[in-house]
């Protein structure tokens, strides 16, 4: 017998359990809300039900995860521009993704440069308002990240929440 449980969400849920954001609590038990699927069709500038499945796994993989574990919007700008040749991501209605985005006025990827501002009419500059948004959404996740990220440059080590201490040299992402 082959079984698959899959705790939707799960990931989100546990940062909304560690981060006691009510607001990340709230998103994460209310059942008609799609973390995954709402941030996708930020990410690509589209309406939630355009979000195709592939869309969705790309924006979890590429933007939701990687914010939660620390990594910023050049990052997942990158990657969320990679995977749509590499995919051939398209719209749940079969437009493809590049064409859509050229519609809404997104024609590359950007520089993707942290020495640069990011420029209008890229997806960059959309992804940075996205993780603007994301830390706006859920303001105690936001905060405490940069919180974090300050301690670290302190003393050079951060605790996890099971205990273990981590040290290195990291940068912000």
């Amino acid at each position: 017998v082959l079984v698959e449980i899959d705790y939707g969400m799960l990931e989100f849920r546990i940062a909304a359990c560690f981060w006691k954001d009510q607001r990340m609590v709230d998103y994460a038990s209310d059942p008609k809300k799609d973390i995954h699927r709402d941030m996708a069709a930020e990410v690509y500038l589209c309406r939630p039900k355009q979000v195709s499945k592939g869309m969705r796994n790309v924006a979890k993989n590429k933007f939701v995860f990687p914010i939660l574990y620390g990594s910023y919007y050049i990052s997942c700008a990158r990657d969320l521009w990679d995977q749509i040749g590499q995919l051939g991501l398209k719209l749940q209605d079969g437009t493809p993704l590049k064409d859509h985005l050229r519609a809404v006025g997104i024609s590359n990827c950007g520089d993707c440069n942290p020495k640069l501002k990011p420029v209008r009419g890229t997806l960059e500059h959309n992804v940075k308002r996205c993780e603007d948004l994301f830390n706006e959404r859920f303001p105690v996740f936001g905060k405490q990240k940069e919180v974090w990220w300050n301690e670290y440059l302190k003393k050079g080590w951060f605790e996890t929440m099971t205990g273990f201490i981590i040290r290195g040299i990291y940068n912000k992402n």
